[in-house]
């Protein structure tokens, strides 16, 4: 029974990702790669580890426990790697992060990163501390930084269960007027902008300093938040409505110092996010 971990792998992230495009773009091959791999197992256990739906797949009960066994087995290859390589000085790359952040994307993003070959020193700071890149909103990129877009991330109106807004399918810009609203001064989006240009004014009865304060805040009914749509789970108890007038956004950048010539790692990582 041929079984090699490349194909392990591929069966893994189509697991983890539930999707197998996902998967392929995950590990950097097209997808009947992924397909293939997954086939081929199922052929040589004799078994279906996933379900297709239009969705993307769905694992089996054996699915979940080969995945289980894969796990083990890709980990026991990669301390093996790890025992017989030779020991070589590691890179430190610095890496400054926004305070609200999307965690399971930046670590997809880190992806490349952490995958790398040669040792690196991988260390996570904040935003405004000395560091070779960082991950912010494109309002906080200065003069002297240049960036890629890695992700453009929608906004929605966060209001509390059995908030009058709550009853509108949408809502406009003028809605919010009079409400009490929870500010969140940690990240922008081109709401604040559209809302200063217009020269309006709001009842800010609290200010948070992270989406989980915010999200806390909207529970307990002490007002409504504009958040990143990702942040709202359905455990919450929060209902989301979008503005019908405008588009709420922000644009998520990885910015870097224009001079000098960026380091090895850097410019590696970035010709990576450019292919996604």
């Amino acid at each position: 029974m041929l079984m090699d971990l490349k194909s392990l792998s591929y069966f893994v992230a189509a697991y983890e990702e539930a999707n197998i495009t996902l998967a392929a773009r995950r590990c950097h091959v097209s997808q009947p790669s992924i397909s293939a791999a997954v086939s081929a197992l199922e052929e040589n256990l004799g078994i279906t580890v996933f379900l297709r739906h239009k969705r993307g797949v769905t694992a089996t009960t054996e699915g979940d426990r080969l995945y289980q066994a894969a796990r083990r087995l890709l980990s026991d290859a990669a301390s093996l790697r790890a025992m017989f390589s030779p020991v070589d000085q590691a890179t430190t790359f610095t890496l400054g992060l926004m305070t609200a952040i999307n965690v399971n994307r930046v670590m997809t993003l880190l992806e490349p990163l952490l995958q790398r070959q040669t040792p690196l020193d991988l260390r996570l700071a904040a935003a405004d501390a000395e560091c070779d890149a960082r991950i912010v909103c494109d309002t906080d990129v200065s003069a002297d930084e240049r960036c890629i877009e890695l992700w453009k991330e929608p906004f929605v109106v966060a209001l509390p269960e059995g908030h009058a807004l709550a009853m509108k399918p949408d809502l406009v810009m003028m809605d919010l007027v009079g409400t009490p609203l929870i500010a969140r001064e940690y990240c922008s989006n081109n709401f604040l902008e559209a809302a200063r240009l217009a020269g309006m004014e709001f009842n800010v009865v609290a200010t948070a300093q992270s989406e989980e304060w915010a999200i806390a805040l909207v529970n307990a009914g002490v007002g409504v938040a504009i958040l990143p749509e990702s942040y709202i789970k359905p455990e919450h108890k929060i209902i989301a409505r979008s503005f019908s007038n405008m588009t709420v956004y922000r644009r998520v950048v990885l910015a870097y110092p224009a001079k000098p010539t960026p380091p090895v790692v850097l410019k590696s990582w970035m010709s990576e996010l450019q292919k996604r």
